[in-house]
């Protein structure tokens, strides 16, 4: 009980804090992206094989998992002080220790690698940043749930079976029209298939056992995108898709990583993959001391062998 009184302490310190929010934020929607494309929502398999880099990602969620599991078993007042749990939490924290280890080298990596400018040759998974636009003479979309003026939206329907039970997504609808990112050098095509959000317009409406959530960016929103940048020639495109784009020989496209990485678009001024990095190495930095803290104190004054 000791440990989970702690766990609640700490993560109720942590939720009054603005700031500390924020990571939370960033830190559960960046997890649950990468869970969506591995659980196979979003087929990974694009780029013919496992996405190992997904499988990487889960480390920054071991502790969390670890933890909370450890939490719950040893909240049994017979098995909480038992030295056996002491060793549990140590293991945590060794993990804790490795999962702050890789976000920062994450980190650090995305920092060093610049934003992409497409007047460059760049290709691979990058991050653009510019001005969302629709294409040329293309009809305005309307998110279904706001009917607000959309380039891009995801609309879900989420329900659970009862007040206490955990939300599940029941229906989800997202737009599929391609639109275009201008970061001032040049041009790119967005095929939003898979994207998702990491930060955009947000409306919510909770009603008893169901709730609706829209989310979507606007014509002229600052966004970033995190893809995979290539050139396709204009034969590869649709007829009517290739004839309202530019004359020339090749289109940049931005589409989702054949490789399994996170295809995502928000609007916020931060680069969202860092956003997410620095937050996992923030949580799994508290995570590594409590339980490091609570496996000192189970193995110093703990019953057992």
């Amino acid at each position: 009980m000791l440990a989970f009184g702690l766990f609640l302490t700490r993560f109720a310190f942590v939720a009054s804090n603005q700031r500390m929010r924020e990571i939370l934020i960033a830190f559960l929607t960046g997890c649950g992206t990468r869970l969506y494309a591995l659980t196979g929502i979003r087929s990974a398999t694009r780029g013919g094989g496992t996405p190992w880099f997904l499988l990487r990602e889960l480390l920054p969620m071991l502790p969390l998992l670890g933890f909370v599991s450890a939490v719950l078993v040893a909240s049994d007042p017979g098995a909480g002080m038992s030295r056996g749990f002491g060793w549990l939490y140590i293991a945590i924290a060794a993990t804790a220790a490795s999962a702050v280890v890789y976000a920062s080298h994450r980190r650090r990596a995305i920092a060093q690698t610049p934003t992409a400018r497409l007047k460059g040759s760049v290709h691979g998974n990058v991050e653009v940043k510019g001005v969302a636009r629709p294409l040329p003479k293309a009809l305005a979309l309307r998110a279904p749930l706001t009917g607000e003026v959309a380039l891009w939206y995801r609309t879900e329907r989420n329900k659970r079976r009862g007040l206490s039970e955990p939300w599940y997504v029941d229906r989800s609808e997202a737009a599929d029209v391609p639109f275009v990112i201008d970061d001032g050098s040049g041009q790119c095509l967005v095929f939003p298939a898979g994207l998702a959000s990491s930060g955009a317009h947000e409306w919510r409406s909770r009603s008893g056992l169901e709730e609706r959530v829209e989310r979507w960016i606007a014509p002229g929103d600052t966004v970033f995108v995190v893809g995979e940048l290539r050139s396709l020639r204009r034969d590869q495109l649709p007829a009517a898709l290739s004839e309202r784009l530019p004359q020339a020989e090749t289109i940049r496209v931005l589409t989702a990583p054949r490789d399994g990485r996170p295809f995502l678009i928000g609007n916020r001024s931060e680069q969202g993959e860092q956003l997410f990095y620095r937050a996992a190495g923030t949580v799994n930095l508290v995570f590594l001391l409590l339980a490091l803290a609570l496996g000192v104190l189970i193995l110093q004054y703990g019953q057992g062998g």
